[in-house]
């Protein structure tokens, strides 16, 4: 649970190398600066659980229908869809193996395995980020990028002491 203060640039900058010691405290505080309060994060946490979420990974045990679009599949050798997110495609007109005996994760939104035109309404995979960014105001989008790249330094720096 997220404290209620307000954390400023410099003890953000101040908190950076402590990511790795102390990495609880470190989000807690990196969220607040980021969007300016807990009502804040509170607000921001409500909106982004409304957007469609990028993958879907659920997870089709065995004896279950699955489906692989050979004409989505960026891999042909193997990927698979939930029921759910296949019917819920485009994929009129497609080759497309129906089956129980295929176990694994959903790869619905995964861009790596599937095209994106095989996507369902629900997952749009990492390629719509830009509308997530676009929904946070322009403060929270400036003190996001300054966190991000603080953790990008702080990991280079890391990899550095440890030689790798």
């Amino acid at each position: 649970m997220l404290p209620d203060l307000t954390i400023s640039k410099e003890q953000v900058n101040e908190l950076m190398p402590k990511l790795t010691s102390d990495p609880r405290r470190a989000v807690e505080w990196f969220a607040l600066y980021i969007f300016g309060s807990k009502k804040g994060y509170e607000q921001a946490k409500s909106q982004y659980s409304q957007l469609p979420q990028p993958l879907c990974a659920k997870s089709i045990p065995p004896d279950t229908l699955s489906y692989k679009c050979y004409d989505c599949g960026n891999n042909n050798d193997y990927h698979i869809f939930c029921e759910e997110c296949f019917l819920n495609g485009e994929h009129t007109g497609h080759r497309y193996l129906r089956s129980l005996e295929r176990a694994g994760c959903c790869d619905c939104g995964d861009i790596n395995a599937v095209d994106a035109k095989g996507f369902c309404c629900a997952h749009r995979g990492f390629v719509g980020l830009d509308n997530i960014a676009k929904e946070l105001n322009s403060e929270v989008r400036e003190r996001l990028e300054y966190v991000v790249v603080g953790m990008f330094d702080q990991v280079f720096t890391l990899c550095e002491r440890l030689n790798i």
